[in-house]
């Protein structure tokens, strides 16, 4: 897995500066805000570099998406 997010997901991460977080550290904000603003590439980054297990507990759990978005991966995953 790496450590670091693609340069190409900054926008994602406007407010926080996306050199600083570490995929295991942060990985539940990081999944959060793909969830809610990613386009298909950072989705399918996602999908590929974090456990299926975690994204659906990330799911269930977060209280920062969207209902809209929480369904919607509730139904994808």
């Amino acid at each position: 897995m790496s450590k670091k997010i693609p340069s190409g997901f900054n926008t994602i991460f406007w407010d926080v500066d996306p050199n600083a977080l570490d995929i295991e550290r942060h990985r539940v904000f990081i999944a959060e805000r793909i969830f809610e603003y990613g386009d298909e590439q950072a989705i399918n980054w996602l999908l590929k570099n974090f456990p299926r297990f975690l994204l659906r507990k990330i799911v269930r759990q977060s209280r920062r998406l969207s209902a809209k978005t929480r369904n919607f991966w509730k139904i994808k995953l």
